[in-house]
């Protein structure tokens, strides 16, 4: 497995680098003219209104994820409180519509698009998992089918981007979606 994912990255590289855009191409690209009306702006500022976590912290959510919430989990519900902020930044841009990551910057090669930050990306996915699972634990399960399925909109907006990469985000976060509904 992991001789497949060092070839897949490969792959991504080099598909990134030898696949410039042409000007017709980057002419399509419509992104929002106004921040305000840019899902990126209220992602940004949720990844950095997330607080950092060790690779032994994150195992312990791993497990709710996977086998749902316990009580044994109520110290989680801190680290939910703590994030709170990220996460309501985020629910702003899912209401929006549009989601430019480049904020309307011209670029020509797709080594040169920004994309979003995929630690991050993951970090705020697992949480919004973390807080579906802790609703359902509540028996709130329509605020909990809620954050699964803001999670499909968060994906959706991640793939208005042109990138190998953020199709691949994209992918990632429906998975956690889907195994979650």
């Amino acid at each position: 497995m992991g001789i497949l994912i060092k070839i897949l990255s490969c792959l991504v590289v080099v598909v990134i680098l030898v696949n410039p855009l042409t000007f017709a191409q980057v002419s399509e690209i419509t992104p929002s003219q106004k921040a305000e009306d840019n899902a990126a702006v209220y992602y940004e500022k949720a990844f950095s209104l997330l607080k950092e976590y060790s690779v032994e912290e994150t195992k312990e959510w791993e497990a709710v994820i996977k086998n749902g919430w316990k009580e044994e989990n109520k110290k989680l519900e801190d680290i939910l409180k703590e994030n709170e902020p990220a996460m309501q930044e985020m629910e702003k841009g899912l209401g929006l519509e549009k989601c430019d990551f480049t904020y309307n910057k011209p670029y020509s090669y797709l080594i040169e698009k920004a994309i979003p930050n995929i630690y991050k990306s993951r970090l705020l996915s697992n949480l919004i998992i973390l807080k579906g699972s802790m609703l359902e634990k509540n028996n709130d399960f329509e605020h909990a089918i809620e954050a699964y399925l803001s999670l499909l909109k968060f994906s959706q907006h991640i793939t208005q981007g042109v990138s190998l990469v953020e199709t691949m985000i994209s992918v990632a976060i429906i998975n956690m979606a889907y195994r979650a509904l």
